[in-house]
């Protein structure tokens, strides 16, 4: 008996307590396995939100300089200066209405243009307008000089490569404008075959009416250049039609947004009267 309660002490137990003799007290081990499985949980949650992640895409830088288009509400012209190779190249992209104009022209004649420049070829026998050429309705000349033409309708430009169009008629019956030049560009392609025939290695001051993205503009090399070379150099900037305009000392004028006027060529060069404009007024 005193060897049995010994054995109680020994053991620390109570007169009601159970006890297995020989082995010792069980200790729970969930603890361990539920924070396991808790961090096993989290560690697949981030796997997948960063597989699942949608990625960002990097910003494409525009590779074409940023220009101006001017607003309607603004009068003037948009002028800017860039050199192509050894050429000077000036751009003009006008705000306001398209018109053709007959006679001399200055600044100080009329304040509401914006741009004007020497438009359509003149004969040297007689002054006259050389090719088809309609003034608001008014046929003033017939023929056809060059397959290059120009025709306003509704305040609208068109410029084309063509022996016939449509557009003379049209612009006949809208009371619209209508002239022919020499073809630059048709199509985003230089044109040769027709200024080939015509002193091709003469060098002059150049000026061509041209569209781009739908918008025209004027532009204006100043560097003596073969017409072919203007052509391929209007096509460097991107336009897509392009006719030209009477060069070398044909005068011309530009006012910017803030009525600084621009001058290029020589006023009153001649008193023939073929003289004849494009211009655009406010």
């Amino acid at each position: 008996m005193n060897e049995i309660q010994s054995n109680f002490k020994q053991y620390d137990l109570d007169d009601d307590d159970i006890r297995i003799l020989g082995s010792e007290p069980r200790r729970s081990r969930r603890w361990p396995v539920v924070a396991v499985i808790a961090a096993l949980a989290v560690a697949a949650a981030v796997v997948l939100w960063l597989v699942l992640k949608p990625e960002e895409e990097a910003p494409v830088a525009d590779s074409s300089p940023a220009q101006e288009i001017p607003s309607p509400q603004k009068a003037g012209c948009l002028i800017t200066d860039t050199v192509l190779g050894e050429n000077s190249i000036r751009i003009i992209v006008p705000s306001g209405t398209p018109q053709l104009r007959v006679g001399a022209l200055s600044p100080e004649s009329d304040s509401t243009i914006v741009l004007a420049a020497e438009a359509a070829f003149y004969r040297k026998d007689n002054g006259q307008i050389s090719g088809a050429y309609i003034l608001k309705g008014d046929q003033l000349s017939r023929g056809y000089s060059s397959l290059g033409y120009c025709a306003i309708i509704n305040g609208k430009i068109s410029l084309g490569n063509a022996k016939s169009t449509s557009l003379f008629e049209e612009a006949t019956e809208t009371e619209g404008y209508f002239f022919r030049q020499k073809p630059l560009v048709d199509n985003s392609k230089a044109v040769y075959e027709e200024n080939s025939r015509r002193n091709p290695k003469q060098k002059s001051q150049r000026r061509a009416l041209a569209m781009k993205d739908g918008v025209a503009m004027v532009v204006l090399c100043d560097t003596p250049i073969v017409l072919n070379e203007f052509a391929d150099l209007l096509c460097q900037l991107g336009v897509e039609q392009a006719i030209g305009l009477s060069g070398s000392i044909s005068f011309g004028f530009a006012r910017d947004f803030d009525n600084n006027t621009l001058y290029w060529g020589m006023q009153n060069s001649t008193n023939a009267e073929g003289t004849n404009f494009i211009v655009w007024v406010k």
